[in-house]
């Protein structure tokens, strides 16, 4: 079977974004995944699809992944199948095409059975794939059960391993809270790389990962089907524990539509076959989204073989500003920042190669310089000619050396906690041995990565668990900890690749050449653990130190002095914040 390259997309739909992967060319079908997942779940049936012809569209459920929520849902607290529907046929035409065949499995079943009942005119076929069919004692069961908290009430972490075994009994028994053998599904434990990935993504979508069950629970399938108008097939293959909800259907509702049984194998080309007496013609390219007014929206940026997250905000009318995060964490942890600094400017987040929503580098051990070549072709792809740039930890390293390379394009310079350590300590970080974070099936890497993300503010080196290593702070929230620690479970295999690049770089002997080249700011919190070199920084770099305020918008005012002004104006923002109290920077999950 040939390759075909899997490439992901934001689409505007009204104020909100849809997040899918495309894979393939040909007449569309597009793919909605059951609750709580991803389109990821639907890509080995995409592949398959592609192969036969097609383009596979596997969607992010409005709620999941990273796609935006639904905004005005008709129940008062959840969205109804009714709600999901009507986002997945208005998500078409913002494709770019009048017709799309749709496909949906477990609960994305029951939200193309309903799009095809009500909007049977803006649809190719409909299939409707391992569909959930529930008693209502069973309905009311499991509404009652469901919304379990995902979120942290404690910075020890534990929480990850409860919610790691909720996980797996969801996969070894139906109902997932029945432990007893009559409950047992007659299926092999999947790998634990299985488990985590799809783990991740119910953890993802935080305490409203139960939103769409709620429908589904609720969704009275046997009404819908008898008032279908839209070509639908019912489908269950070997393997879907579901398979049984179509047998159980009155076989008065199967007259109403067609069904068929198959084994896994069949599966890809019985659907191609099916959809191919509804000919469609060949989808149109993605479209590239635009910014959207007055919010955080998202796109892919390219740096040729890759594809690299961005988040911006473009109502500001000034120079545009780029900001590099510090790895292992992403574009997220910079939210607060962006949305401030973006008041007077364009700004542009992006997520570094092989963290957050980045695509991996595929050398085994980049320098540097492989992620300055990422970042420019990335910068490049967005149009982006005259800018200024932001860079923390990591990403203040990247920043100046991206400063190097674009002289002319580069107007001012940011340096946030850039980590000039003791070339001693820096060696140390580097002859640290790798911390394997490779799932495990009871799920103790879940422990590991947060006792991690957790030393990094009790010591340094994080490692040394000593008294002279101690770092006297706070401890972060729970959602903060809980927020980079799943930042680090995203890129289990690269997440320490650029802090790697980053001890192994001259950091001394580069910084004098951002004196030649252009204005440079050398900042950093008072949390930041490079907060004690910022003089130093500045020094080498022939710049201008100050001390950023541990809140959003007092870091944002004096950045912006220095953007939009001169040094002195950003240390005398610096000085006159200091005096007042400071509430925490960092951002805490909703």
């Amino acid at each position: 079977m040939p390759a075909h390259r899997v490439t992901r997309h934001f689409v505007n739909v009204d104020d909100r974004q849809v997040h899918y992967r495309r894979v393939g060319q040909g007449p569309a079908v597009l793919l909605v995944h059951e609750t709580p997942m991803t389109g990821v779940m639907l890509l080995p049936l995409a592949h398959k699809l592609a192969a036969l012809g097609m383009t596979a569209i596997a969607l992010d459920t409005p709620g999941y992944g990273i796609s935006d929520k639904l905004p005005q849902p008709r129940w008062p607290d959840y969205p109804m199948i009714e709600d999901y529907a009507d986002s997945l046929v208005e998500t078409i035409p913002a494709l770019g095409m009048e017709k799309a065949h749709i496909y949906g499995s477990h609960t994305g079943a029951l939200i193309v059975l309903e799009a095809g009942l009500r909007h049977p005119r803006g649809l190719g076929s409909v299939v409707v794939d391992g569909v959930p069919i529930f008693g209502r004692e069973l309905a009311i069961a499991l509404v009652s059960d469901v919304n379990i908290p995902l979120y942290p009430r404690l910075q020890n972490g534990t929480h990850l391993l409860q919610l790691w075994h909720r996980y797996r009994d969801h996969i070894m028994y139906w109902p997932w809270w029945n432990l007893r053998g009559d409950a047992r599904l007659p299926f092999a434990l999947p790998s634990a790389r299985w488990l985590q990935d799809r783990w991740l993504d119910w953890i993802l979508a935080g305490d409203t990962y139960a939103r769409s069950y709620h429908g589904a629970f609720r969704f009275e399938c046997d009404q819908a089907l008898l008032k279908t108008q839209a070509r639908t097939v019912l489908s269950a293959h070997d393997g879907d524990f579901l398979k049984w909800g179509m047998e159980s259907l009155p076989k008065r509702l199967l007259k109403r539509v067609d069904y068929a049984r198959m084994t896994h194998d069949q599966h890809a080309p019985w659907l191609v076959k099916w959809l191919g007496k509804d000919p469609l013609p060949a989808a149109p390219p993605a479209p590239e989204p635009t910014p959207l007014a007055g919010r955080i929206s998202r796109t892919y940026a390219s740096d040729g073989a890759r594809q690299l997250l961005v988040r911006r905000q473009a109502d500001g009318a000034g120079r545009p500003l780029v900001m590099i995060p510090d790895a292992p964490d992403s574009g997220s942890g910079l939210r607060p920042l962006l949305a401030e600094l973006a008041r007077t400017r364009p700004v542009h987040a992006i997520d570094t190669a092989g963290n957050g929503g980045s695509d991996p580098l595929t050398k085994k051990e980049p320098a540097v310089a492989d992620y300055v070549a990422s970042y420019v072709r990335a910068i490049r792809s967005l149009g982006l000619s005259e800018i200024d740039l932001y860079g923390h930890g990591t990403g203040a390293v990247i920043a100046l050396e991206i400063a190097l390379a674009l002289p002319r394009q580069v107007g001012k310079l940011v340096l946030d906690g850039y980590p000039l350590h003791a070339a001693e300590a820096r060696k140390r970080l580097l002859a640290h041995p790798h911390v394997s974070l490779e799932p495990e099936s009871d799920g103790t890497h879940l422990q590991r990565a947060w006792t991690m993300v957790r030393d990094h503010e009790l010591h340094f080196p994080w490692f040394d668990r000593v008294p002279a290593a101690q770092r006297h702070l706070d401890v972060s929230s729970a959602d903060e900890l809980h927020r980079r620690t799943l930042e680090v479970l995203k890129s289990l295999d690269t997440y320490d690749l650029a802090p790697r690049a980053t001890w192994a770089h001259p950091l001394e002997a580069r910084l004098p050449l951002a004196g030649a080249a252009l204005p440079t700011l050398a900042v950093a919190g008072s949390r930041d653990v490079a907060a004690s070199l910022v003089k130093d920084v500045a020094r080498l770099s022939g710049g201008t130190a100050a001390a950023l305020p541990d809140d959003s918008a007092g870091a944002a005012e004096v950045i912006a002095r220095f953007l939009d002004g001169t040094a002195a104006d950003a240390v005398k923002a610096a000085k006159r914040l200091a005096t007042k109290p400071q509430p925490p920077r960092h951002w805490t999950l909703p």
